[in-house]
């Protein structure tokens, strides 16, 4: 984002400001609950669920640091460490290498219209675009669309849409993949910009990856948590995953009760 002030005093970005900020994104993996010191027993991101922060965070364009609490011996607990290697895993298979992609590609944003086709019937579910920033971020608006096999565009309704700067990345929505079928190639335009109506914006990339998420552990996913005035955790809610009977409540431990679809674990 860009400042008119300085960096220091930077909160919100303005399109014609002075200084480029980076946005940065940070979070705790001992969430929800949002524990930045390290709680016994407390509920943490899976890997899967990093994922999906790093595709809202990195695939918008900002920076993603994860908390991750030493416990009282010092060490951080290799649950967390799995975790995020796990999510490297997944950023690695989905974004190490592409589908297809085209690099350098400069234009006025009327005229700045790019098709990548997805070669030999490849399969892809999301694009990246890289803008380049060297001038100055110019692309404000643009349309995402996909071609089927019949050679039909449908435009991707979910796209972001708006500014491209550093990095977006766009997901094609399964309900669009499910109603279009095989998609062979993404056409990207570029609608609005900044500057004068000559002034030229630059894709550094823009390319068509398959991703490759992880999978989701079979454990509860937290709901809520609640703690006492003494920061100690009173209770924590779950919602369960059950794959078979409610006894098979895949919880933290055996303090665990089955309340409706939820599991609660009370802690002392």
């Amino acid at each position: 984002m860009y400042c008119r002030r300085h960096v220091e005093h930077c909160s919100d970005g303005v399109p014609n400001g002075n200084y480029y900020v980076p946005h940065e994104s940070d979070i705790t993996i001992q969430n929800p609950g949002d524990a930045w010191f390290w709680h016994e027993g407390h509920v943490f991101l899976s890997g899967a669920e990093l994922f999906t922060h790093y595709l809202t965070t990195v695939g918008r364009g900002s920076t993603f640091i994860v908390n991750m609490p030493p416990n009282t011996t010092g060490i951080v607990p290799e649950e967390f460490v799995e975790s995020v290697r796990v999510m490297n895993t997944a950023v690695k298979e989905s974004f190490g290498a592409d589908v297809a992609s085209h690099e350098n590609i400069s234009a006025t944003c009327q005229d700045m219209v790019v098709v990548i086709e997805a070669p030999n019937g490849a399969v892809f579910d999301t694009v990246m675009m890289q803008e380049d920033l060297s001038h100055g971020q110019v692309i404000l608006s643009y349309t995402l669309e996909v071609r089927d096999t019949s050679g039909t565009w449908t435009q991707v309704s979910t796209a972001h849409g708006q500014t491209v700067g550093r990095r977006l990345i766009d997901l094609l929505p399964a309900s669009l993949q499910q109603a279009v079928g095989a998609v062979t190639a993404a056409r990207f335009t570029c609608t609005s910009h900044m500057g004068s109506p000559g002034q030229v914006a630059t894709l550094s990339k823009i390319s068509l990856h398959k991703l490759s998420p992880p999978p989701i552990p079979h454990r509860t996913v937290p709901l809520q948590s609640y703690y006492s005035t003494s920061g100690k955790v009173d209770m924590l809610h779950y919602r369960a995953t059950l794959r078979s009977t409610a006894s098979q409540c895949p919880c933290v431990d055996e303090r665990v009760e089955l309340v409706g679809a939820r599991c609660i674990t009370r802690f002392i």
